[in-house]
């Protein structure tokens, strides 16, 4: 039997997308009433009638979803303002009447500055303290960024990927998703020379400088307060020729003098994740690679953090299981499939969604091929180590053969990894697309001709 109330805690924090998808469907289909604490802006908006906030040790209760949400809490900021406008309009008024001094009757003058100082003593509408992320100026990045051919990687029996190529260029952020385990975090670190690959060439610019934020916080000390934390006691930094005082840096991301002094077991996780962050992004870098930084984060922070990215004038891959997070910051996409396939798209993750959906049309409306009728043919005379006059020929040109296909291949590639390639001519994209697959397949039956030729010219 299922539960009148289902309540959950974070349902979505260090799950992949299916199982979010999964679970956003279960939820909007689940008959009962449902209580659940969440930063996913996806959950917010899809699954949710009423949101409540916790603000100022106070509960703020708003019908509707997230976009709902947000308009409400417009609302209130713009009449808030507009109340404390009139206020001080108000007290600026009678300050001058009592500074005159005009005479009146007693009684009414005492109740006009008894109400003047109870509107004086009046607290204005309480905000936050912004918060920022300093990502320092990063230095300038070349021409050659970083560029992956032909990429293969396995573990044993296990492939995690296959001959994946791209090429990475100026402000370009490319999300990666996939499920947990599939081979995200192992991508990254063949990406950043770390990990060398099984096959493949990993080309990374000479003037390339990653910035790493991993997922393990491996290096977290409960002990250390979050200044020596951050800095190992330091109080400036030198970042490509700046000079950044540490305390007023961490001072913008919410942490004032007397809390750098805390120890970090005293932190939330989500404080942890910040402090993590600011220490990360204070090493500065020119190439930012994040492995799920949205973990633990609320959603102010999740906000700035999408605003440092945007903003960063260098290149940006981001592993995240966040849709949100990814539909606003990212330009490419990389989607570990299901057999180790990698498919890699101009656009965000909704542009994905579209392209798979696009790609289950055609397929659903395609036409069956005629079967093709098959002459009698005489029987097949048995291959003998001897190389004809013709196979001769092939296998001396095979290799030039193979290097031009494969050039074909990269050509067509290019094609397809350039901004707005998915555009509105879904005639033009459907063609190229048709012709980089026959030429991929045209590359595997040459390099399976040119293993059987030599094969047989070594059996001689």
């Amino acid at each position: 039997s299922k539960p009148d109330v289902l309540m959950l805690d974070e349902p979505t924090n260090h799950i992949d997308l299916k199982s979010v998808e999964w679970m956003e469907s279960f939820l909007k289909a689940y008959p009962g009433s449902i209580i659940l604490v969440t930063h996913d802006r996806y959950f917010l908006e899809e699954v949710v009638t009423r949101i409540v906030e916790i603000e100022f040790n106070r509960l703020y209760s708003f019908p509707g979803n997230y976009e709902q949400f947000l308009e409400y809490k417009s609302q209130i900021k713009v009449i808030e303002a507009k109340t404390e406008e009139s206020r001080q309009g108000v007290l600026r008024r009678e300050l001058e009447w009592i500074r005159r001094g005009p005479k009146a009757r007693a009684t009414k003058q005492k109740a006009r500055i008894q109400r003047f100082e109870e509107l004086d003593a009046q607290d204005g509408p309480r905000t936050h303290r912004d918060l920022v992320f300093e990502i320092p100026r990063p230095p300038r990045l070349g021409k050659d960024i970083l560029e992956v051919d032909k990429l293969c990687y396995y573990y044993g029996d296990k492939m995690l990927f296959d001959r994946f190529s791209m090429i990475m260029q100026k402000k370009m952020r490319l999300g990666i998703v996939g499920p947990n385990g599939c081979g995200k975090t192992t991508l990254l670190n063949v990406l950043m020379g770390k990990t060398p690959p099984r096959r493949g060439q990993v080309l990374i610019g000479g003037t390339t400088e990653f910035l790493y934020v991993d997922q393990t916080h491996d290096d977290v000390d409960p002990a250390k307060t979050i200044l020596d934390y951050v800095s190992n006691g330091a109080t400036y930094w030198e970042i490509n020729g700046l000079r950044i005082h540490v305390p007023a840096y961490l001072q913008s991301m919410l942490f004032d003098m007397d809390t750098v002094r805390m120890p970090m077991r005293n932190l939330s996780g989500g404080e942890r994740n910040r402090v993590y962050l600011a220490k990360k992004l204070l090493q500065g870098g020119n190439f930012l690679v994040f492995d799920e930084p949205t973990n633990d984060l609320d959603l102010p922070t999740l906000r700035v953090l999408e605003e440092a990215i945007e903003d960063f004038d260098g290149c940006a891959i981001i592993v995240s299981h966040d849709r949100y997070f990814l539909n606003r910051l990212c330009t490419h996409v990389i989607v570990f499939e299901d057999a180790s396939e990698l498919t890699y798209v101009t656009g965000n993750y909704d542009d994905y969604l579209a392209f798979k959906e696009r790609k289950r049309e055609e397929a659903a409306t395609a036409p069956l091929p005629a079967p093709v009728p098959v002459a009698p043919s005489a029987p097949a005379k048995a291959a003998t180590g001897k190389l004809s006059w013709k196979d001769q020929q092939d296998l001396s040109t095979m290799e030039d053969t193979i290097h031009a296909a494969e050039a074909e291949v990269a050509r067509i590639e290019a094609l397809v990894v350039q901004p707005g390639f998915y555009g509105p001519d879904h005639a033009h994209i459907q063609q190229t697309l048709a012709e980089l697959e026959s030429v991929r397949n045209r590359v595997e039956r040459l390099y399976a001709r040119w293993a059987e030729l030599e094969s047989r010219q070594s059996t001689r």
